[in-house]
This record gives C-alpha cells, structure tokens and sequence, in this order.
C-alpha cells in the first residue's frame, strides 16, 4: 500500500482527519472520482445524472478554474461563502495546531462536514494527487472511479475500504491486482468490460449488468467525451444498487452537462477553443480534437505551462499547430516563468519571432484576439496549458459577450 513519509505535517494532517470523522463520520454514499484526466467530465455526468433522477448530490473538485467555495457544490449550487469560512475556522480549531493545511485537504474536510450536515443521498469527490489519501482511507468510498489507464495513475490509489472500482484502464496494474483479488464482494469493471457504440445521433453504452440505449450525444462531441460517458454509465450501473435512476434521468442528466473548459468551443467574432489541457495525455486528446474542427485559416495559442508537467515533450505535439503564441505566466507558484517557456519552445523550433510574451493571461488574450479582429478574421484563438489559463480567460469572454 502506498503511504506517505510520517513527516510532522503528515501526522497532523493524519490527527486532523481522524478528529474530523470522529465527529461527522460519512452519512453518505461516496464516491471518488481520480486519474490524471476525465475526473471532472465523469463527475460531472454522474451528478447531473443523479441530480436528474431527484437525489441530493454533493460534489467536490479541486481544479482551479473555481473559487473554494466553488469547489463544493449540492445539486450544482456552490456553497454560500459565509457558511464555507465558517466552516473552515470550525475545522481550524481542531487543527491540533497546523495552520498550514493543504487547501485542497482543506476544501474536501469542508466538502465533507458540509455534505454531513447537508444530508446528502450521494456526494463525489474528485481526487487529485497524494494530497488526499489519508481522506480518501476514511471516507471509505462505495465506488473508485479510476479513469486514466495508466500504471502510474492507478498505483496510487488501494483497493482497502473500497467495495467497487470501475476504470479506464484495460487491467489492473501488479502492485494493485493481488489488494483486488485478496478481498472479496468487490465489483471490478474495466474498460473492457464496457462498450460505447456511437450512431449518428445517439450513443448506446453497455456494461456487464445493464444496456442504455438512445443516449443524447454530449454537448462537447469530442470521442473523449463520448468514452467518458460510457465510464459514467458503467459507474451508474454499479450506484444504482442503491439509488436507481431511469433512461429518462440518464439523457436528462447527458443534456445537462455544461463542461467549461474541456475543449470548449466559442462562437463569436473570432473562433475560439479554451481547453484545460495541462498534460501530455490531455494534450494528446487536444491534438486529436482540434484535426476534427471546421477549416481555420491559422491557428493561435494563448498558452501558459504548469510545472509539474514535461513541456518539451508537449511542445513537440503541438508545435506546428500554432503560427503565433501568446503566452504568460499564469499563476505565480505553478506555471513556468516566461523565459523557460521561450527556451523550450525555441529549442523545439519555434521560432522566437511567433512568440509574444505578456505579463498576464487577461493581457495576452486580449492581444490575440486583437490580432485575429484587425489581421486574421479567419484564425482560430486556442487557450490552454494550465487550469489558470481558463479561470482567467473566461471571465474575460463573458464580458466580451455582454
């Protein structure tokens, strides 16, 4: 089993969450939701779908395109902000201490304390990285959706207080297989086990227990999306154990679903796509995408990098996708500087005079979109490589839009 070095942080983070589920243990069917991409699409689907179906559903996410009190939500309504700081100085005090919690571990005990006292049927939680293991233990999911079919991805997470687990990946990695195998009442539905037909206008998804016919293609109707949804019915099929929901709640609840940000297209003045692309296997999907949409003269980035992906490996994707590049450094802490960007893009053989560099995104795609209005009516504007592109990017469209 994978575990953190028991650092002084990590033991307090330990006695903040045992002291957290002491008082307010789950009252909830729970379900995680990790893997490097897909998370908040699959999340997505199954609450709107739930939602369809009359439960009361929380939902946690911890991408940056939201405030923190956006990040928790009840039937899609974020938390009120006065109930959130309450909340949070409430778990503060039982803190043992440490005032220096991890804000995503911060934002899911407070996702959790509220869903409690919210009463919620249902409540998913999307994992991101080894910040939330030790909640993760705890909240004792029902179901573990792993929706990225790598070794690295699924080796993080254990099959220990776990009844279910559907994945995107075609079998389980050696270090997690024997956890599987050795526990018994385990629901195990791999990527095989579920299928996808595609038709003109409609999907069908099969997996090992039921058959939905006729589902509305999604909103964004990218293959990717389309694969999502099949893991969300293949997830559905194993919740309905305990919640059933009908074909009209499914399509309902396909219908609903808003995904900003996940290969988003704008219409407008100048075509634009923002995407949360920040890594190689959400890059890939991009490239993929972008061969599929209508003819464009050109096509423009708005980019910024995180650092804890290989930019050089992503460069060399994409690097002939783009005739000009505007960039910027995003965030402070987890985008690259601009000089190291421009190093690797030179180093990929892009030329320095297609790069223009700004202080800020709002800045740099209000230059781009500047250009595309005065010079090249017919490019396409592409925003991605970083969740701080978008969170500053949409904003700036809606006012556009206005």
């Amino acid at each position: 089993m994978h575990s953190a070095t028991n650092t002084p942080k990590t033991i307090k983070y330990q006695e903040l969450i045992n002291a957290i589920f002491a008082k307010y243990a789950t009252q909830y069917l729970s379900v995680t939701v990790a893997g490097i991409i897909a998370k908040t699409s699959v999340a997505s689907y199954l609450t709107n779908i739930l939602i369809a179906a009359g439960y009361t559903v929380g939902n946690f996410t911890p991408t940056t395109i939201n405030h923190s009190h956006e990040q928790i939500t009840i039937n899609n309504i974020p938390i009120n902000s006065d109930e959130f700081f309450q909340i949070k100085n409430s778990i503060l005090a039982v803190s043992h201490g440490n005032k220096h919690i991890h804000p995503v571990l911060l934002t899911a005990l407070i996702a959790h304390y509220y869903f409690n006292s919210k009463c919620v049927d249902i409540a998913l939680f999307e994992i991101s990285g080894s910040t939330l293991e030790y909640f993760t233990e705890k909240l004792k999911p029902y179901l573990k959706i792993i929706t990225t079919p790598t070794t690295s991805a699924l080796s993080r997470h254990t099959a220990e207080n776990t009844q279910h687990l559907v994945t995107g990946a075609a079998k389980l990695s050696n270090f997690l297989l024997p956890q599987f195998q050795a526990l018994a009442n385990k629901t195990l539905i791999f990527k095989h086990h579920y299928a996808l037909i595609v038709h003109p206008l409609a999907l069908d998804a099969v997996t090992p227990t039921h058959k939905f016919y006729s589902l509305p293609l999604p909103n964004i109707r990218t293959m990717s999306q389309m694969e999502n949804i099949a893991m969300a019915m293949a997830a559905i099929a194993v919740i309905m154990n305990h919640y059933p929901v009908n074909n009209g709640d499914i399509k309902q609840g396909i219908l609903n679903t808003n995904l900003h940000g996940r290969f988003q297209l704008i219409n407008g003045p100048a075509a634009i796509v923002i995407d949360v692309a920040h890594n190689k296997q959400a890059l890939t999907a991009m490239v993929k995408n972008m061969v599929k949409l209508p003819y464009a003269a050109n096509n423009i980035a708005v980019f910024s990098w995180e650092k804890s992906t290989n930019l050089d490996t992503c460069i060399k994707m994409c690097n002939k996708l783009f005739s000009r590049w505007y960039i910027a450094k995003a965030d402070k802490l987890s985008t690259l500087a601009i000089n190291k960007m421009i190093a690797v893009m030179a180093k990929n053989n892009i030329e320095t005079k297609s790069i223009y560099p700004y202080l800020t995104i709002h800045e740099a795609f209000t230059a781009a979109n500047n250009y595309v209005a005065q010079f090249e009516p017919k490019a396409r504007i592409v925003c991605f490589g970083s969740n701080m592109v978008i969170k500053e990017v949409l904003p700036i469209f809606t006012n556009m839009r206005k």
